[in-house]
Order: structure tokens, then C-alpha cells, then sequence
């Protein structure tokens, strides 16, 4: 009989590019026990894809290199032949996911072990891929388990996330992605984080340090900018160390920073005469 099982204990134009940063629409990492549910075949794994959009254009990219992939691991019940969770990249043209086009840019195969349960299995791509389009869209497809009599369930929590959680199992009748909240999992909310380098367009001009002041740096609260040469601010952003835009506005030459955490921020300034960024220690 086809059913869903439910594991029970008996889931701008030059470019600036960022350190190393994760993606993540999670609010945490924690594996809840009995938590995610999988297309299965009696008490075996049907071949079931996962997915998760991320909006590369609201982030404020006009790229990303993906570099590694890292999902949880609930169960896994050993079969009669080593498994395979194949990892996919895909850019997002002709719309936005889940009804635009995917096409298919990187994939993996990584073996599961019973000793990754209850881990965060870290992919390393053999050979990074960089993702142009406003939108990417990462899955894990599990393998057909049923041949090999394997079990196995990715990892998840119901502590929040961010954006959906996408299924296709065409053995239990889902045909194209879908909100596995729309089928009665709300809390389903797979781990699975995507590393790699961000990249920011900006103007082409970089402003020289003789033409504005910036200070204090290390700043505790406000964080003032003004130019010494006429010129007038278009456009400024403060990111955080994910590449994350905060909510921070530049006002009366100022910018306030009392209520952020502790720790390296990126200012992107963009004016008339060109553009600015600058490394901003938050203490």
C-alpha cells in the first residue's frame, strides 16, 4: 500500500563579492525526532524530492557560487545495497518557483550511513556552481528505497522558518512541487542550508576616501557619514555577515546602529558621483 509515513521512535555593475556566507531558512538547526514525513511503499522509501527557493534578487544578489549543501538526517534503516540522496542546483527562468521552469545547473550523489542520524550531513560540491538567475532553487532527491528495502527520513523541526517547504512524490499522487503545508505538514521544516560566495552590484566609480567622512568605526550607536565634495546619497544598505539586508535608514547623515548585534557589517553606499562600500565593526 502507498502511503506517507511519519517517523515515530519505536527531520549594479562591478561586482563585490562577500566572504563565504549561509543560507539558511531555518530558524535552527535542531533535528526534532518523529517530525518529518516521506512518501513511502510499506515501510520502505519511495523516490520523493525535497526543495527550497531562495529569492537571490530580494537578498539583494546578482549572483551566488554555491559551494556546499548541508541537510539533516532523522532515520535511516539500512537496506540490502548502499543509498544515495542526489543533491540538485537548479536556476529558476519563466516565472517563480514552484510553477517556473528549473533547469538543472549541478547534481550530486552522497551516500547515507546509519552514523549521520540525528547529524547535519555537509556536502562539499565536487565543482561549485554559480547561480545568475533572481531565484535558486535547491533540492534532495531521495532515491527509490523500495528495491533495497531502505528507510529513510531528512531531518526537520517546527521552530519557524522563513519560506516553504516544497514536496514531489509521484507515488503518493504529488505530480509537480508543492507546500507541504497545503497536504497537512505545517511543521515539517526541513534543514537545509546552502554555503557559498555572494556577490553585490554597484556603480562602477568607487568613491575615494578624499571625498567623504565616515566614523566612529568601531561604532556603539550612531554612525556617521557625510561628504566633504557636493554629491548626494541615492541609495545606501547595511548587510550583515549572511549577506542578510538589515532595516537600517541613512538619516540626518547618520545611520543607527544601536540596535544591532555585535559583529562585521557590510555598508553599500551608492550616489551621483559613484559608490562606497566599506567593512563596519558593530561593538
Amino acid at each position: 500500500m502507498i502511503k506517507f509515513g511519519l517517523f515515530l521512535m519505536t527531520f549594479c555593475c562591478s561586482w563585490i563579492s562577500f566572504a563565504q556566507i549561509t543560507l539558511s531558512q531555518t530558524n535552527s538547526n535542531a533535528i526534532t525526532p518523529s517530525n518529518s514525513i516521506v512518501c513511502s511503499v510499506g515501510s520502505f522509501t519511495e523516490e520523493n524530492t525535497f526543495y527550497r527557493a531562495f529569492n537571490l534578487d530580494a537578498l539583494g544578489y546578482d549572483s551566488f557560487d554555491v559551494q556546499r549543501v548541508d541537510f539533516a538526517v532523522e532515520a535511516f534503516t539500512e537496506g540490502t545495497s548502499p543509498y544515495f540522496v542526489e543533491v540538485l542546483i537548479y536556476s529558476v527562468s519563466d516565472g517563480v518557483f514552484p510553477t517556473a521552469t528549473l533547469n538543472l545547473e549541478r547534481s550530486q550523489l552522497v551516500e547515507i550511513t546509519t552514523a549521520e542520524v540525528n547529524t547535519l550531513k555537509q556536502i562539499t560540491l565536487t565543482s561549485p556552481v554559480i547561480i545568475s538567475s533572481a531565484e535558486m532553487v535547491v533540492g534532495l532527491r531521495l532515491t527509490n528505497g523500495v528495491p533495497a528495502n531502505v528507510l529513510f527520513y531528512l531531518g526537520s523541526n517546527a521552530n519557524g522558518q522563513s519560506a516553504p517547504v516544497y514536496m514531489l512524490a509521484p507515488a503518493c499522487s504529488i505530480t509537480t512541487p508543492t507546500d507541504i503545508a497545503s497536504i497537512g505538514f505545517p511543521n515539517m521544516h526541513l534543514i537545509l542550508n546552502v554555503s557559498g560566495n555572494a556577490t553585490l552590484s554597484l556603480n562602477d566609480l568607487v568613491l575615494g576616501p578624499e571625498t567623504y567622512m565616515l566614523y566612529p568605526n568601531p561604532v556603539a550607536n550612531s554612525l556617521k557619514f557625510h561628504f566633504v565634495l557636493p554629491n548626494e546619497v541615492e541609495k545606501a544598505c547595511v548587510f550583515n555577515n549572511l549577506g542578510q539586508k538589515m532595516d537600517l535608514k541613512y538619516e540626518n547623515e547618520s545611520f543607527d546602529f544601536s540596535q544591532l548585534s555585535r559583529g562585521i557589517y557590510l555598508l553599500s553606499i551608492q550616489t551621483k558621483l559613484g559608490s562606497l562600500t566599506k567593512k563596519i565593526i558593530k561593538e
